[in-house]
């Protein structure tokens, strides 16, 4: 089944088969889980197109889940958002880490971080053009991590 996606660049839609978004995101999960042990990722779990990564804060050993949600990637920036680990479909404030928001935008409604290659960074910064190095799921997650451990 085929979806239409407007291109990153705004020139345009093109068509994006659901098989081919799912190849990609697959292809970075393999990665995540290669670098699993280096960005203190405690568990990857992948349901559809959402791609779920558990986190380990090292200053505390504090669990963090994060759904990053690739429906049209690499077309369309993942969505990100935490989770509460215990119950992947609650969401809110209350489970994400606090960085003095900074990017984490816990206290907004809805929460949102403010980072690019985050779908919701582009849609508050007018449609900014990401390239494909922003959208790298291994690079989100470092991202992530680095700025949960400040």
């Amino acid at each position: 089944m085929s979806q239409q996606h407007r291109d990153r660049n705004g020139l345009g839609s093109i068509l994006l088969d659901e098989s081919a978004s799912l190849a990609f995101v697959n292809a970075q999960v393999g990665k995540l889980r290669l670098l699993s042990q280096h960005l203190s990722i405690d568990t990857i779990d992948l349901e559809n197109s959402d791609v779920y990564v558990t986190l380990v804060r090292m200053k505390d050993g504090k669990k963090y889940t994060i759904r990053l949600r690739c429906d049209g990637y690499p077309l369309t920036a993942p969505s990100v958002v935490f989770v509460n680990p215990a119950d992947r479909r609650s969401e809110g404030g209350q489970f994400w880490p606090d960085d003095g928001n900074r990017a984490f935008k816990r206290s907004e409604n809805p929460p949102f971080i403010c980072v690019r290659g985050i779908r919701e960074y582009h849609q508050r910064h007018g449609g900014e053009q990401f390239t494909q190095a922003d959208v790298s799921l291994p690079g989100i997650v470092a991202m992530l991590v680095t700025m949960m451990n400040v």
